[in-house]
């Protein structure tokens, strides 16, 4: 007969997870993982056949519950939902956390769902590069050149647009000059995306042009998103791999 324990059921807003096991078939279990979209009224379920030993069900629910109980996971999933709350990357979580199950680590840890959500992010900040208009990607080069001078040290708007306008001045050949105001609403849409953050604890008291700012992209992937951006222009990408602009 065929037994399928309930082991985790809980929830964010408005999605929630449901992991099964069977163990009807030892050494062998199938676990399930259901992904459920309250809103739409959506599953989607991802199974895997784990061989394991010398590991009981009652070891597999407190595993589940630790994760459950665990404060970076706790922190990871919120994070998560408060950043992308559409379902398919809750799904796409979940199943890398899932895969790194195998025989000799039979149980889904919190190293699991923390390095899923890395592999995650990655992939997240790769598509939202690739949507980045010609003017906020100039602007991620001359953050870059900043970090490269300043050994990473954290800028602000008005040192980014001095970079640009030197660019502009020097070498560009199919850039023209953008108005200030048309530069620091790209600048604000490149905090907004997360590929930037404040590093002053109060601005209200700072000019935004003078808030000191971090990049949160390496040079591996500024220099990935240039090789497979549509239609960049020769002198912008000469300027991405020049020395300190």
């Amino acid at each position: 007969m065929e037994v399928v324990y309930n082991v985790c059921y809980f929830g964010y807003g408005n999605f929630c997870l449901c992991i099964q096991y069977d163990y009807s078939s030892l050494p062998t279990i199938i676990v399930r993982v259901d992904t459920v979209c309250r809103v739409h009224n959506l599953c989607y379920t991802c199974e895997k056949q784990v061989l394991v030993y010398f590991i009981t069900f009652e070891e597999w629910n407190d595993g589940i519950k630790m994760l459950c109980e665990d404060q970076p996971v706790v922190d990871v999933l919120q994070r998560h939902y408060h950043s992308r709350k559409d379902f398919r990357s809750l799904h796409l979580l979940l199943m890398l956390s899932l895969s790194r199950v195998s025989a000799s680590k039979p149980a889904i840890k919190p190293t699991d769902l923390l390095e899923a959500s890395r592999v995650c992010m990655v992939h997240s900040k790769a598509n939202i590069l690739h949507g980045l208009s010609i003017l906020e990607l100039c602007l991620i080069i001359a953050m870059k050149h900043l970090n490269d001078i300043y050994d990473g040290e954290p800028f602000n708007f008005q040192m980014v647009h001095n970079e640009f306008k030197k660019f502009l001045q020097r070498k560009s050949h199919s850039i023209h000059n953008f108005d200030k105001p048309v530069v620091i609403k790209a600048f604000e849409h490149l905090q907004q995306l997360e590929l930037i953050k404040s590093m002053d604890g109060s601005t209200a008291k700072i000019q935004k042009e003078y808030q000191l700012m971090k990049l949160m992209l390496d040079h591996s992937q500024i220099m990935e998103v240039l090789h497979k951006y549509p239609q960049c222009p020769t002198d912008v990408k000469q300027w991405a791999l020049s020395t300190f602009g």
